[in-house]
């Protein structure tokens, strides 16, 4: 494990949006971050890029990019109790991603291991909660499986999840 302080953390990261050229280390971060999951196909990552490139986010530190965040746009009156990240994300093309749609749904965010407990995730919400403002939209879900709970604009202050204990899915919605 790295032993980096946060203020120097601070001055050498860099926040942009994902390209083409990370594949690779977008599919490394996936495979340390989740080595349970199978990692993005090389097909599914170029069509996230072309659908919606701006959703499509990451930190770098020292040219590394230990954190990103993939998300699209979704009407979520077409989504029910039932739909899952599958049909949330067009599993995993996002073709679906509605440039008018109220909703920004969060597919994923990654962090590596070595750099966790440092704000980083946080700072992908932040990202996502200014995206979401920026375009208007009504609220920010992540997860899948839930009653869809409606709130009129994103609010900052309130996270609001559902989690029955008979649901072992649930999603949030800020």
């Amino acid at each position: 494990m790295m032993n980096i302080q946060e203020n120097t953390l601070e001055k050498k990261i860099k926040f942009r949006q994902l390209k083409l050229k990370d594949y690779e280390s977008v599919v490394q971060l996936q495979l340390l971050s989740f080595p349970e999951m199978k990692p993005w196909k090389h097909e599914q990552f170029v069509s996230i890029l072309k659908m919606f490139p701006e959703g499509q986010v990451c930190i770098e530190y020292n040219h590394i990019i230990i954190a990103s965040s993939c998300s699209l746009i979704i009407d979520s009156s077409k989504y029910f109790e039932t739909s899952r990240w599958q049909d949330f994300t067009g599993n995993g093309y996002i073709t679906n991603h509605d440039i008018d749609g109220d909703t920004l749904y969060g597919m994923e965010i990654m962090v590596h291991p070595d750099f966790r407990n440092m704000k980083l995730a946080r700072r992908m919400y932040d990202w996502r909660k200014r995206f979401a403002v920026t375009k208007n939209l009504k609220r920010i879900a992540i997860g899948e499986g839930y009653p869809i709970i409606a709130s009129t604009k994103v609010n900052y202050r309130f996270l609001i999840m559902l989690r029955l204990s008979q649901i072992k899915k649930f999603m949030i919605l800020y």
